[in-house]
């Protein structure tokens, strides 16, 4: 007995969406989540990460021992097939009009928000400051000092 296997399955089994695999820096994409070329599918969750869990990452990221997960980024070639995207942050929809050439964020957008956060020098992290004397972040949930 024989099965009959559609031909398109071989073809869905064997692609590989990984097109391209670039390092940038934090600072890159920060800039290009300020520039609006940065951008996160409509489906993705909202902000979910505790101010401890960034603490947690941006001291990960300081220490340097080992590199952050890959951000998975997808380029949107068609508008015709992408998924409505909104802005970091703000969550503001984008124009279909805009998006084509735009940078969506498949895996990762925790880790990108956290970093833009501290990019903008955002409200919500006004209380992570960086101990010099003890190299590393930490919550500072008394009265800023002046030193």
């Amino acid at each position: 007995m024989s099965i009959k296997i559609n031909k398109k399955l071989e073809k869905f089994s064997t692609f590989d969406p990984t097109k391209e695999s670039k390092p940038m820096s934090i600072g890159n994409l920060c800039k290009d989540i300020e520039d609006n070329k940065l951008t996160l599918p409509i489906f993705q969750t909202y902000i979910r990460w505790k101010i401890e869990k960034s603490v947690d990452l941006l001291n990960f990221q300081l220490s340097g021992k080992a590199a952050v997960s890959p951000i998975s980024i997808n380029i949107i070639e068609s508008k015709e097939l992408a998924v409505p995207q909104v802005s970091f942050l703000e969550r503001k929809l984008i124009s279909t009009d805009d998006i084509l050439g735009k940078n969506s964020v498949n895996d990762g957008q925790q880790r990108l928000t956290c970093n833009y956060k501290a990019y903008i020098d955002h409200e919500d992290f006004k209380c992570i400051v960086l101990d010099i004397t003890g190299g590393e972040f930490t919550l500072n949930t008394g009265v800023p000092k002046k030193f």
